[in-house]
């Protein structure tokens, strides 16, 4: 039975691409057994990481083109905020653009420009990761969703208030199309407490 094969020292703690396994002289056929664990296609790691939200993000990153921000229920964990669990990493991406299908990676398309960066992942904004759930969520989840975004920080609640002229300009948005944020949430209001 032949020796197997040394895995590189780089490689024993985070995810890694396929194209960098073999550049460092790992076959598929070693990649494919029981010390490595296939997370996307192409994308692996050591079967002794534990898997976690953060290693899967840090993961899909290697799958999903540089212009994806992670958004929704992924943006909310991320920033521990209490929102309902979902088993699948949901990402945001120009509208337009071509991505690739990759099982557990929901991919929403909008225009972009409400991005962050929190602990080094691209993420969207407090406030639009806040309008995205909002769509979605009962009214009690919401506002405990807000209540938790302004609590922790991640937002103000001046952030919310939008000028009674937006208001009118959403008003007027064309039947079919959604207003873009901030003017979604023209009538939101916070109250302390």
């Amino acid at each position: 039975m032949p020796a197997p094969t040394p895995i590189p020292p780089e490689l024993l703690r985070r995810p890694f691409h396929l194209d960098e396994a073999r550049r460092l002289g790992l076959s598929l056929q070693t990649l494919r057994g029981r010390r490595f664990r296939r997370l996307f296609r192409s994308v692996y790691v050591s079967a002794a990481v534990p898997v976690t939200l953060e290693l899967m993000v840090r993961a899909a990153r290697l799958a999903l083109p540089e212009s994806a921000v992670f958004s929704h229920e992924t943006a909310a964990v991320l920033r521990n905020l209490p929102v309902p669990a979902d088993d699948r990493l949901h990402v945001t991406m120009p509208a337009g653009s071509a991505h690739p299908e990759i099982r557990g990676i929901v991919v929403h398309k909008a225009l972009m420009g409400d991005a962050a960066t929190f602990r080094g992942v691209p993420v969207t904004t407090a406030e639009r990761t806040f309008t995205d759930l909002a769509r979605t969520l009962p009214l009690v989840e919401a506002v405990v969703l807000g209540d938790a975004m302004v609590r922790r920080g991640f937002t103000t609640p001046e952030h919310w208030r939008v000028p009674q002229r937006n208001a009118r300009a959403a008003a007027r948005t064309p039947r079919g199309r959604r207003p873009a944020w901030p003017d979604a949430v023209s009538t939101l209001r916070w109250r302390p407490g």
